[in-house]
Parts: structure tokens; sequence; C-alpha cells
């Protein structure tokens, strides 16, 4: 469930900071950089998608499993897949990720 939490926070971030830079070249000129149905197809493919893709390998783990094997569910304890240097590391490649394409878009 945290990845697909980070690939929701990333997917809104990325959107978000390209915007944002095409703002910020273009004086706040109120120019659109996407157009309503660029975002909405953005959102409804990179939003729904992942989430039924996810949904669909998703399954649950029997309780006989559980009770024989605890550390199962050790990693949630330690936060092996949610913790602060995974979340600056999703953080700096999206601000790398968008000042790239936006340079490259625009230039």
């Amino acid at each position: 469930m945290s990845t697909l939490m980070c690939f929701m926070l990333y997917k809104n971030i990325f959107m978000s900071l390209t915007m944002y830079w095409f703002n910020f070249f273009s004086g706040f000129s109120n120019a659109k950089f996407f157009t309503e149905a660029g975002i909405q197809f953005y959102n409804l493919f990179y939003t729904s998608l992942p989430a039924v893709l996810y949904a669909i390998g998703d399954q649950d783990i029997q309780p006989e499993l559980v009770f024989n094997f605890p550390q199962i569910y050790g990693f949630n304890v330690r936060n092996d897949y949610f913790n602060v240097s995974d979340m600056t590391s999703y953080h700096r490649s999206v601000i790398l990720l968008t000042c790239f394409l936006f340079l490259v878009t625009v230039t």
C-alpha cells in the first residue's frame, strides 16, 4: 500500500511542479501548459489504472500463515517500505524530472 501511496504523491507533485515551472517561465501570465482534456486523461490513467492493477494483484494472507510466521509483518513495523529516506528520494527525483522535462519541452 505504501508503494501506491508514494506513486500517487509522485504523480501529483509531478503534475503540479510542471505547471509551476511553466508559470514561472511565462511570468505567471495565466497561460496553460496542459489542456483540460490532457489533465483529465493524465488523472484517469495515472490514478485509476495503478490502483486497479494493484488491487488485482493484491492477495490476502491466510490467517494460519500469519500465526505460524509472524515475521511476515515485520517490514511494516520497521517501516521498510515507507520511511523518510524513501520520501526524500521520491521528492528529489520528481523535482529533477520536472525541471528536465520542462526544459526539454520549452526549449
